[in-house]
């Protein structure tokens, strides 16, 4: 919202008339995503003539039904980056693909930009030579511990999509807050043993405790039925969200500003280079839309 709606009241318009009013004077695209952080990172890429949006509530299916809705007009040029959530999954049915939607390589945006060297550029600034004591401590690499904690908190969310298991939650009504807003999960402490090593018992009850759900722990062998899960790649079941939180954990020594998820968020897109983004499949598809479509453009040229 611009000064001018917040002090006057005026309503702004949806992205499907901006688009037809930008695109009467210039050819012009509009770029949609999910929430904030994804639209702050692809402000960076941006070209001139294109107008990111961020569909805020409703998130990813709202975005959908905004392009669909925009395919009917004529005079409008819309692509979508949505997150592919457990889309690659076993199992899972999927969206259907198209030229105009685009899927982020891992889970979410998140997860694939921490598979760059970003996430050993924030590390290495943040830890420096305690990071490398630490790594020849655990014999591991940062990113494989990172990982490893990620996968029980992903399986335990595909467990409860795949089983529809509504009694574990991670999402709650935000507190005091606007109509609409959601509480997400953060209790990332309690899902780590000392010395920052994954324990997924730990991650079980945190949840669970999070859920208020321990007649649903008493009931049913959740860790048994996370290792019933197919096998499948830790990018595709990772929850970027996660992975911000328990890499927090590790970061913060005391410092609770290190810790803070849309703090980290924002050190992860200022970390990545264009060199890797590039590399990315969901940059090749923007790359392919336009030039499917002669003279719309989504990415800004290399500086």
């Amino acid at each position: 919202m611009t000064n001018v709606e917040r002090h006057f009241g005026v309503r702004p318009v949806g992205p499907l008339v901006e688009s037809k009013i930008f695109n009467a004077a210039r050819k012009t695209v509009t770029l949609l995503v999910e929430a904030g952080p994804d639209r702050a990172f692809w402000e960076i890429y941006r070209h001139n003539d294109c107008k990111v949006r961020e569909h805020g509530q409703g998130g990813r299916a709202a975005v959908i039904r905004k392009l669909v809705e925009a395919r009917s007009q004529a005079d409008a040029r819309f692509i979508a980056v949505v997150d592919a959530d457990f889309d690659r999954l076993p199992g899972s049915k999927g969206i259907e693909d198209a030229d105009d939607l685009v899927l982020t390589d891992g889970h979410d945006l998140e997860t694939t930009l921490l598979g760059t060297p970003a996430l050993e550029k924030i590390v290495r600034y943040s830890k420096g030579e305690t990071n490398e004591a630490d790594e020849l401590r655990w014999n591991e690499s940062t990113r494989s511990r990172l990982f490893r904690h990620g996968l029980g908190l992903g399986r335990l969310r595909w467990l409860k999509v795949r089983e529809r298991i509504e009694e574990l939650v991670f999402n709650k009504a935000g507190r005091g807050s606007g109509k609409g807003s959601v509480e997400r999960f953060a209790d990332y402490r309690e899902c780590v043993d000392p010395d920052w090593s994954p324990s997924v018992p730990r991650v079980i009850r945190a949840v669970v405790n999070y859920s208020q759900a321990q007649r649903l722990a008493s009931t049913r062998d959740l860790e048994g039925e996370l290792n019933e899960l197919p096998t499948a790649n830790d990018k595709q079941i990772c929850n970027g969200h996660d992975l911000l939180g328990l890499l927090g954990v590790y970061l913060a020594d005391g410092n609770r500003s290190a810790s803070d998820p849309e703090e980290l968020n924002r050190r992860l897109s200022n970390a990545v280079e264009r060199a890797w983004i590039s590399q990315t499949d969901m940059w090749q598809k923007l790359r392919a839309w336009e030039r499917a479509n002669d003279g719309f453009r989504v990415l800004n040229d290399e500086a």
